[in-house]
């Protein structure tokens, strides 16, 4: 999870961190068991006429705990943190793919109009990849300041399991051709497409869907009979099919920079993935197949191939895991030094009307819709600590269905 990393790196660098997000989702324990302190958020997943009212009580979220900061993470929170800005802070936005990909038509067109308007009131954007930061600029986004924090994993929270014993602890079979899609259920992750390869290419093969089904809109009734449908318990258990597979399959239509495609690569499992942002930057030195978004028939040819292949591709993927994960921990220290001079920098050239506590500690807090991939985070002032265990502001109020605008950007 992308913001749990960025709780790690910050402690890494001596932040505080308070994570803002509504309760009953994933981020809550992952941000905590990360080090950081949280803070109760109620927001929805989508835009709607409840935005206004969770962009007000994020905006009283930031007062009580008084940040240095404020890092915005993905559409919703992006929506909420912009919409409203009763905070004189600096603010960092990172939108984990771009909201104007998730939508077509006039709503595509209204959420690329709002993010060129919101780009000017972040102090800076930062990108999750290169072709991240490369589309916003195309499509016409005029920041402060552009930053590109790659996406990356901790390669210490990957289990240090090969595809035997993997298997062994998940109780598969040896030698059964297993092919795995680590993602949520989802239009953006294309599992659809993947259906319709695997109905063409009938392979000889169990496929396996691991992740959330929050967002499947009817996706699962069109999955060929025999597909396992998996929601793990946790992370590790997610890793775990990851590493136990012939084939990680991410038939994204879009993307920043996929997290599990990196764990999968850094576990020694031969990736095939679409052609969309940061797939190649991802998988650079891995026998992965790159191949074009919603294409069923390139898709199921290289499947096809590619079981055919497993003892090779697995191989290959074996040896060409250390380098990734050297790669990946390389990256990592030096995204939390980056994260931590960006910071720095901004606090500098923003003077605050809002008095500091304490000079010598500061925070960090998060926010994000429970339903969606939709984030925030802020650096704080620390408060004294008598308060840091008062309960959370309360900011209860209904979230109704969302009517659409801007939709939640992406996520694993």
């Amino acid at each position: 999870m992308a913001v749990a990393g960025y709780v790690k790196m910050l402690a890494a660098e001596g932040w505080d961190t308070v994570v803002a997000c509504p309760p009953g989702g994933e981020l809550a324990d992952a941000a905590e068991a990360a080090g950081a302190r949280w803070v109760r958020w109620d927001a929805s997943r989508g835009p709607g006429p409840s935005s206004l009212r969770e962009a007000r009580a994020l905006a009283r979220v930031v007062e009580q705990v008084r940040p240095d900061v404020v890092h915005l993470h993905s559409s919703k929170a992006g929506l909420a943190g912009r919409l409203v800005r009763g905070h004189e802070v600096p603010v960092v936005f990172t939108p984990h793919a771009w909201s104007w990909l998730g939508a077509t038509g006039p709503v595509s067109v209204a959420a690329l109009g709002w993010e060129r308007l919101a780009a000017g009131r972040a102090s800076a954007v930062m990108c999750g990849a290169a072709d991240e930061a490369r589309a916003g600029r195309a499509a016409g986004l005029s920041a402060a300041r552009w930053e590109v924090l790659t996406n990356v994993v901790d390669v210490d929270d990957l289990p240090p399991v090969g595809r035997h014993a993997a298997r062994g602890e998940l109780g598969l079979a040896p030698t059964r051709p297993l092919v795995v899609c680590p993602a949520r259920v989802s239009h953006q992750k294309g599992q659809d497409t993947l259906f319709e390869a695997w109905r063409r290419a009938a392979p000889e093969a169990q496929l396996v869907l691991v992740g959330s089904m929050a967002g499947d809109d009817g996706i699962l009734a069109t999955a060929p009979p025999g597909t396992i449908v998996v929601t793990p318990r946790s992370r590790t258990e997610a890793l775990l099919w990851c590493a136990a597979a012939d084939l990680v399959v991410a038939p994204s239509r879009y993307e920043t920079l996929s997290l599990a495609v990196l764990e999968a690569a850094a576990m020694g499992a031969p990736v095939l993935a679409s052609d969309v942002g940061g797939m190649r930057e991802a998988l650079v030195g891995t026998p992965a197949s790159i191949l074009p978004p919603e294409d069923a028939g390139a898709l199921a040819a290289t499947l096809t191939d590619a079981l055919a292949r497993r003892s090779e591709l697995a191989a290959a993927a074996e040896r060409s895991a250390p380098l990734v994960r050297r790669r990946l921990r390389s990256t990592w220290l030096a995204g939390a030094g980056q994260l931590d001079r960006l910071y720095r920098d901004l606090m500098t050239a923003h003077v605050s009307p809002v008095p500091s506590i304490s000079a010598l500690s500061r925070a960090a807090t998060t926010a994000v819709s429970a339903t969606s991939p939709s984030r925030l985070r802020i650096p704080a002032r620390p408060t004294p600590r008598h308060h840091d265990r008062t309960t959370s502001p309360d900011v209860h109020h209904p979230a109704p269905v969302s009517s659409g605008a801007v939709p939640a950007g992406g996520s694993r």
